[in-house]
């Protein structure tokens, strides 16, 4: 604008009379320019807005059920790229690379199958997700059935999902723990392995207790108590050392008395059975 002025006045002084309408002409016609480059501007800022919020690789859903669908598919289908894209905002700082995010998601039990509500609440999407029953002291528990209930985002162009879901195991009748336990200790007392072993998640039952050592070939009844909250403690440290502290949620203990000593059995839910993970008196 400094240079325009200086120009416009040699024109004036050059001719002040006859340069004036000319001079208003030029002073609109920038007037209309500068506007015309502002609008075209805030327009081109808007569309970069909007394009900003796909330049990380994201791809959004056309809704919040179907956000939540594709990424669980994506996970059953082992395509970490995919589920990795639909990561809102707020969990690509936590996981800012599909590196960090196959890892994250090798903790967890694999995807088999999946059903996902049809009601948002809240901002959440809740899904009935299936996993190949199993135990083991890298991923934990892989339950036969979980409620997830998952966090989803509205972008500019779509919605993405957050990246870990409240999660709800859904365990089988508790009644069936004090059966398996019963049946562990039958098999125990009567000093037979391989049917202690079928009774049991692992080769290795984890804790300490005499009480089992003392059953073998006595005569007693034993019995089992109802089951219950797994609790903590010096007891189960071994267990939550083994499986993580989530073993304190999902199993049940059940006491067994009857024998020389009475100790406590922890089950764990495989599928819809119980099966024998550990033991503390």
């Amino acid at each position: 604008m400094h240079n325009i002025d200086t120009f416009a006045g040699r024109l004036v002084h050059r001719s002040q009379t006859c340069l004036r309408p000319a001079l208003l002409t030029v002073a609109v016609a920038l007037a209309a320019t500068f506007a015309g480059c502002s609008s075209d501007a805030e327009a081109g800022s808007a569309e970069a807005k909007t394009d900003a919020s796909l330049s990380d690789g994201a791809t959004p859903a056309p809704s919040a059920q179907a956000a939540v669908e594709s990424l669980l598919r994506a996970e059953q289908a082992g395509d970490r790229v995919k589920s990795f894209r639909l990561l809102a905002p707020a969990s690509r700082a936590t996981y800012p690379s599909e590196v960090e995010w196959t890892r994250r998601r090798n903790e967890l039990p694999a995807v088999t199958g999946f059903s996902v509500d049809k009601e948002v609440e809240d901002g959440t999407v809740a899904a009935l997700v299936e996993h190949r029953p199993g135990l083991d002291p890298f991923v934990g528990l892989s339950a036969a059935r979980e409620r997830q209930v998952w966090k989803v985002v509205k972008s500019d162009a779509g919605w993405l999902v957050e990246a870990e879901p409240t999660v709800e195991v859904l365990l089988p009748d508790e009644a069936g723990a004090s059966s398996a336990a019963l049946q562990w200790a039958r098999a125990v007392q009567a000093c037979d392995r391989p049917a202690a072993r079928a009774a049991q998640a692992t080769d290795l039952v984890v804790g300490a207790a005499t009480g089992p050592d003392q059953l073998c070939r006595t005569s007693g009844a034993v019995a089992a108590a109802r089951a219950a909250r797994t609790p903590g403690g010096p007891g189960t440290q071994p267990l939550v050392a083994e499986y993580g502290a989530d073993v304190l949620e999902w199993s049940r203990t059940v006491a067994i008395t009857g024998g020389p000593r009475p100790f406590s059995l922890v089950l764990a839910p495989l599928g819809d059975t119980w099966k024998v993970v550990g033991v503390f008196e």
